[in-house]
């Protein structure tokens, strides 16, 4: 075989493996502890054709990566419900998905409704037995202990999917999930009580055990997808702001038509009030639109022809037209969707501990509880050792269930990402949540990050005759014909400023120069010193110091000649964010350093830098060279707080950018955070990107991210307390079956409510910069 043939088989071999590997995303129903997505994912990894399998237990998201000649995502969804549970794919329709999960509420809330409907009179008549026992014959088969067999038996097939969980659980995945400890707390009690009432005659029995067992769980079960439900409803939110329709203009005529057959490059038509349904460009009308679903922003923008407007903000005042460049899961909206079930569906390191810690504490469990029913039947000396035994055994299975110590972070770090970007913050990844307050160094570009972006008339001086006005209508109207953005910022600056502009002729541009042009019969140039210099040979030097003194300020500086004669300056500058020197403020306050890293001159960087309180300016570099300048950052060393007291670290650094030359820096940084009014293939290359463009949203973040770890802390300390205290309580038979499955339920719902928290937090420190920022701005203005 010949090299070129032995390559050519080598490539096509390669394509048909990289062909025959996709990845299927699935939404997993009936889910209720991280022990079931362990059972899944053993059972699809296990599978011929799955390369490898990751579902997380919060978002019930299943990622699986499969060789589709060997199974496909119906041999998917058929393995899951081998295990007990079911199966959507990520394409099917969102009301498919909904209405599984609303069978999936209903179906729990039914069997809670049933659990206690026929485990209260079980548990009252149990009661009732043990101390006012003249009350009710002894003996085989009497009425209230046939009662009593009836009732737990119809209960045990109400929470039949526990013992069906933890078959297929054992039979397909070869391992034990929490629903074994649940199947064999409740099963022996219930077993237990059958022998003794049916072979012995005897009428002290455990069926109140069995049915509180499972009347605690299911309700527990059913608070859970309640809660989780509430935990993911940012998602379903934003999802919701997705119209169905939209009103296409065919022929001149608006015609209403389901979304799935609008096309690229339609006319559609807004009317005020309505939601956009697309992402377009305006090519007609005008309103103010808004997009606080997208931003978190108050304040309608106005947007005009040319425009750029997403699907799901709302118009409010006015009709327009739009040309559609965006459908489905092109929309920003979708967009923003994908990146936070991204963010919430990744393993972080922290959810792969408590994973890990699953897998070993349900066989240690397991254990223990079988230790304790030997060392009970072996050691107590009372005629009912063989109940005490099967009663201190359920307990130990049943307050050992780790439900509430895997939702600890799961939830926390779903509310925290749900409320990010319905503040405007898109985080890619559930690890920024986790290291984001452990930064060290940020740094940031200047142009268009620490900057507006564009240049804004700074200044205007007068002289020779004339005033400021004069010079700047001159200017202004000089500029008119001129598409150097330094002209548009002294044409807006004119019109700003409500000065009457007149017609202009005999334009001449000269690149990298000025302009020269007819107003109102007076001969206008407007140039840098260089041209002036050239046209006026004699230029004083007093005008060239007053340029000087500008330009050492931040300044770029333009000379206006009327008929021969210096008339005046106009200085120019990227303005510095209202909001920038208060975030560099606050970042400090944090405890970290700030850093300004730019490809621009160093006495013009020096200068913002020095505005804003910037220590640290590294100017004038190549964007190749930004990236050397972060990882030398990044190997700096600095002092950390551990556990066993302050150690020496690697420094952790954010670069926060706006520009394609940013990219590659905000990859190279530990967490790259990218300004969305900048460009896309920033945000691409960044984990977190702050859609409305405000400074303020970093400082947010690091604080989102404080809260969401103590949350997450205070998850555990509450989960690890609840099962702290029990496991020595029930192994010694200081607690009771029932408060063991009451006080399981009651921890889990305890972590899921303490993650909702994030809620309030979030939304408490966005009102606190919010008002922070408006006061900044009117200090600025």
């Amino acid at each position: 075989m010949s090299v070129e043939s032995s390559l050519s088989a080598d490539t096509n071999l390669t394509a048909q493996r990289v062909v025959r590997v996709m990845q299927t995303t699935m939404v997993v129903t009936g889910l209720h502890c991280s022990s079931c997505a362990l059972a899944i994912e053993r059972a699809l990894k296990r599978t011929e054709g799955v390369h490898d399998a990751e579902l997380t237990f919060a978002t019930e998201k299943l990622v699986v990566k499969h060789n589709p000649s060997l199974i496909g995502t119906q041999g998917i969804k058929e393995i899951v419900r081998k295990v007990g549970f079911g199966a959507l794919e990520e394409g099917e329709a969102i009301e498919t998905r909904e209405e599984a999960h609303l069978r999936q509420v209903r179906g729990s809330r039914n069997r809670v409704i049933w659990a206690w409907a026929l485990g209260t009179p079980v548990f009252v008549m149990m009661v009732v037995s043990w101390f006012w026992p003249q009350f009710y014959f002894t003996g085989y088969f009497w009425w209230d202990r046939f009662i009593c067999f009836i009732f737990t038996t119809s209960l045990l097939w109400v929470g039949r999917k526990f013992f069906i969980g933890a078959y297929q659980a054992i039979r397909y995945a070869h391992v034990a999930t929490t629903d074994v400890l649940i199947s064999l707390g409740a099963g022996s009690a219930y077993v237990y009580s059958v022998v003794e009432q049916f072979g012995f005659g005897n009428p002290n029995t455990y069926y109140d055990i069995a049915s509180m067992v499972i009347a605690f769980i299911s309700t527990g079960s059913y608070l859970k997808i309640r809660a989780t439900a509430r935990a993911s409803e940012a998602i379903r939110n934003l999802v919701s702001m997705q119209p169905r329709a939209a009103r296409v203009l065919r022929d001149r005529q608006a015609v209403e038509l389901p979304i799935d057959h609008v096309r690229h490059g339609d006319l559609v038509q807004v009317v005020p009030g309505e939601r956009i349904p697309v992402d377009g460009v305006v090519k007609a009308g005008s309103s103010a639109v808004d997009e606080s679903m997208l931003t978190g922003e108050s304040m309608p923008v106005e947007k005009r022809q040319g425009a750029k407007v997403a699907a799901g903000t709302i118009s409010v005042n006015g009709m327009l037209q739009i040309k559609v460049t965006g459908l489905g899961r092109e929309t920003m909206l979708s967009q923003i969707v994908k990146l936070v079930e991204q963010a919430q569906n990744e393993k972080v390191p922290i959810l792969e501990f408590t994973d890990r810690l699953a897998t070993y504490l349900v066989p240690l469990v397991l254990a223990l509880a079988m230790s304790v029913f030997a060392g009970w039947a072996i050691f107590y000396a009372g005629p009912d050792r063989w109940m005490q035994a099967i009663s201190h055994m359920v307990t130990v299975l049943v307050i050992s269930c780790p439900c509430a110590l895997t939702l600890a972070p799961g939830t926390a770090l779903m509310v925290a990402s749900g409320n990010a970007a319905r503040s405007g913050i898109l985080i890619r990844s559930g690890s920024v949540l986790e290291s984001a307050h452990k930064l060290t160094h940020i740094v940031f570009d200047k142009t268009g990050t620490l900057t507006m972006g564009k240049p804004q008339v700074t200044k205007v001086v007068a002289d020779g005759g004339f005033t400021e006005h004069e010079i700047l209508q001159m200017a202004a109207s000089a500029e008119q014909a001129s598409e150097h953005p330094l002209a548009g910022a002294i044409v807006e600056c004119a019109r700003a400023s409500r000065v009457d502009l007149v017609d202009s002729g005999e334009f001449t541009a000269l690149p990298g120069l000025g302009i020269t042009s007819k107003v109102a019969g007076h001969r206008v140039l407007v140039g840098n010193a260089r041209f002036m210099q050239e046209q006026l040979p004699d230029l004083s030097t007093a005008w060239l110091e007053r340029k000087k003194a500008l330009e050492a300020e931040g300044n770029t500086v333009v000379l206006v000649v009327v008929d021969g004669g210096v008339a005046g300056l106009i200085a120019l500058a990227d303005t510095v964010r209202p909001e920038a020197r208060r975030t560099v403020e606050e970042l400090k306050a944090l405890g970290m350093e700030v850093a300004m890293l730019t490809g621009d001159n160093y006495q013009t960087a020096q200068a913002i830098a020095g505005h804003l309180g910037i220590e640290r300016v590294i100017a004038e570099v190549l964007p190749q060279e930004k990236v050397s300048e972060v990882k030398r950052l990044q190997r700096l060393a600095v002092p950390r707080e551990t556990p066993f007291g302050v150690r020496q670290g690697r420094a952790l650094v954010a670069m926060v950018g706006d520009g394609i030359n940013d990219a590659p820096a905000l990859a190279q940084a530990d967490i790259g955070i990218a300004v969305g009014t900048g460009a896309d293939v920033a945000a691409e290359a960044s984990d977190v990107t702050l859609i409305r463009g405000d400074l303020l949203s970093l400082v947010k973040t690091i604080s989102l991210s404080q809260h969401t770890l103590r949350i997450i802390k205070q998850n555990f300390i509450y989960a690890f307390l609840f099962n702290g205290i029990g496991l020595p309580l029930a192994a010694l038979g200081y607690l009771p079956p029932i408060l063991a499955s009451a006080s399981m339920g009651v921890s889990s719902m305890l972590v899921v409510g303490n993650s909702l928290r994030l809620k309030r937090i979030a939304a408490a420190r966005t009102n606190d910069l919010s008002a922070s920022n408006l006061e900044s701005s009117k200090i600025a203005a």
